[in-house]
């Protein structure tokens, strides 16, 4: 059969306007959705999708979730329908409070498979990461 399961981590830095604050945790939440959910755009039918508070990496930290269904151009040839799934956090940098890092793990496969990465959490990806001051201040 054709091999077409296939996993991407993605890491992505974002910089702030200068004299960005958030009042809040939940102000921060609303202000990253968009940039989230663009993530995704073109990629499928949404088949279910979230984004909530988490403060895993810090306290101005969104965990996301996304769940598509792939079909035509976005599929290989021969391949009617694909699952795409993708969770990941945009954290704002705790020592670096101007930047906004987004860490992403996606997996796509056939709709007879199952998720390999994502389904216990991408637990074992995401243990292995941390924000540390940075050693240039």
């Amino acid at each position: 059969g054709k091999d077409t399961n296939s996993t991407v981590v993605a890491l992505a830095e974002r910089v702030f306007p200068p004299k960005t604050t958030f009042l809040s945790p939940t102000e921060y939440l609303n202000f990253v959705k968009p940039a989230i959910r663009h993530t995704y755009r073109g990629q499928g039918q949404v088949l279910s999708a979230s984004e909530t508070l988490d403060s895993r990496f810090g306290e101005y930290c969104v965990k996301y979730t996304a769940r598509l269904r792939q079909t035509g151009s976005l599929v290989p040839a021969g391949v009617s329908e694909m699952i795409f799934e993708n969770l990941g956090y945009m954290c704002r940098h705790p020592y670096e409070p101007s930047k906004i890092y987004q860490l992403e793990l996606s997996e796509r496969y056939l709709p007879t498979s199952s998720s390999v990465l994502i389904s216990d959490g991408g637990t074992e990806f995401f243990n292995g990461i941390r924000f540390e001051p940075s050693s240039n201040k």
